[in-house]
């Protein structure tokens, strides 16, 4: 239950604190309802009741004061269709009071007509049932239909005892009371302004609230971006001071990391081209040593510190390089690539694809394709391309039929200068920075790579690139 409940709270923060103060109005609302219904029905309730005792004693006086024969024109006269006063030989109510409310009304009618010492008023309330329509009938008025207003909801009967002028008899003032509805009602207009006023507010709020948090989800856009991409994009000062210096902060944090970065990367360059001219004198040199096998090895450890080299600046420029995006049919670069693979001599196979356009960098995304093409054929001995699109973009998988790679190790060899020799022999060459420059590039078009072995043998490489957006 609790579950649901959360599933239909809004996602966000401008809905959510709209709905607090809606709640929290409503609460309001409720409470001062409650407290002024209160107020006003014990109010209503102490005028009735004042206003009962007071016709009462006045009736009693006047009836007390009148002739036996001229009982029927004074109850004629004080009679209406709430009060209606009688005298009889008996009381209608025959029990004395029992609940406080009776006890008060009758201990305020003693008082106040005087009552002799040993008589008592009798006070019974009567709770008739609500009829929930008013009733339709027929009137004698030439027959026209009218409505007829429903009972009162409570009703109240009281004998009083007052002796006879013309004998000692004692005889009953008999009184039915009916009471109007003084419980006032949550009134329909009331719950009317409420909610009008509570969906005015939400409105507002929602739409203050939505302008105050823009400013941060332009910040989470730049943030997701430069997490992904490195790429530096500023957002503009906007909003309350508080979320201004939290952006202004962002802006510098972004702008000293992209400046350290290419610091280490234009260093890294620059060692990397600097180490040209050494090795090139060592190879120079190593060629003339006389011992053969001494020479043959001497070349190989200076062809490898060489590859070291070109693979590092190569990663370097890759790193620097702004090459600007082009809308590219990405089945048409697979196919092109592959149909240039098989003249190499590869085996690989594209399987059939549909249009697909991308804004990619195309010299980029073709050194990563390139890249994982070779690397299956060179160790699962070919290459099954597949292409598709997806909710989030396109998907490009690239299988082979080699022995894997351990799910431990999946992500270790996107790191530089790693190499499995257990699954890549060091004889196929390679430093271990290919798929490090692979990674570099598909993150920075906002895309991702992943692992994964087969469970028929094999490696796949799965690239996942957005579709029509560009990173660069």
């Amino acid at each position: 239950m609790i579950s649901r409940l959360r599933r239909l709270l809004p996602k966000s923060l401008a809905g959510r604190l709209a709905l607090l103060i809606v709640i929290v109005m409503i609460c309001a609302y409720a409470t001062t309802f409650v407290v002024i219904a209160f107020e006003r029905s014990e109010i209503a309730r102490a005028t009735v009741r004042q206003f009962v005792v007071v016709r009462t004693a006045s009736v009693y006086s006047l009836i007390s004061e009148t002739q036996p024969a001229s009982y029927g024109d004074v109850l004629e006269a004080v009679n209406s269709p709430l009060f209606f006063y009688e005298i009889s030989s008996q009381p209608i109510v025959k029990h004395s009071a029992d609940t406080r409310l009776e006890k008060r009304i009758a201990n305020a009618v003693a008082q106040e007509v005087a009552l002799s010492a040993g008589s008592e008023v009798f006070v019974q309330i009567l709770h008739p049932p609500r009829r929930r329509f008013r009733e339709f009938d027929h009137g004698n008025d030439r027959d026209r239909r009218r409505w007829r207003r429903p009972p009162p909801p409570t009703s109240l009967e009281l004998s009083l005892p007052f002796n006879n002028h013309a004998s000692s008899e004692t005889l009953w003032l008999n009184a039915r009371i009916g009471t109007d509805d003084q419980t006032p009602r949550l009134a329909w207009i009331s719950l009317i302004s409420m909610l009008a006023a509570s969906i005015v507010i939400a409105i507002i709020v929602f739409w203050g609230t939505s302008r105050l948090t823009k400013p941060l989800f332009s910040l989470a856009t730049a943030s997701k971006r430069f997490g992904e991409t490195g790429t530096v994009q500023h957002v503009e000062l906007r909003g309350a001071p508080e979320i201004q210096a939290t952006i202004n902060a962002f802006n510098e944090m972004q702008n000293r990391i992209h400046q350290f970065v290419a610091d280490r990367t234009q260093m890294i360059g620059a060692m990397s081209h600097d180490l040209r001219t050494p090795i090139t004198s060592l190879r120079l040199q190593a060629e003339f040593v006389d011992d053969d096998e001494l020479r043959a090895k001497m070349i190989e450890i200076i062809d490898d510190m060489q590859a070291i080299a070109e693979a590092t600046l190569a990663f370097a420029r890759e790193d620097a390089e702004s090459e600007p995006p082009q809308n590219v049919d990405i089945g048409e670069l697979l196919n092109a690539l592959c149909d240039d693979a098989r003249a190499r001599g590869l085996v690989v196979e594209l399987a059939p694809y549909e249009r697909i356009v991308c804004a990619i960098r195309v010299n980029a995304m073709k050194r990563v394709f390139n890249n994982l093409i070779d690397n299956a054929c060179r160790y699962g001995h070919s290459a099954k391309i597949q292409v598709s699109q997806s909710s989030d973009g396109v998907t490009v998988t690239v299988d082979d039929d080699g022995p894997g790679i351990p799910a431990g190790d999946q992500e270790r060899v996107f790191e530089p200068f790693v190499r499995l020799e257990k699954s890549r022999s060091k004889e196929t060459g390679g430093v271990g920075l290919g798929l490090s420059i692979v990674r570099t590039i598909i993150r920075s078009h906002g895309g991702q790579i992943t692992l994964s072995n087969r469970q028929d043998g094999g490696l796949r490489v799965t690239v996942a690139l957005p579709v029509g957006t560009s990173h660069s």
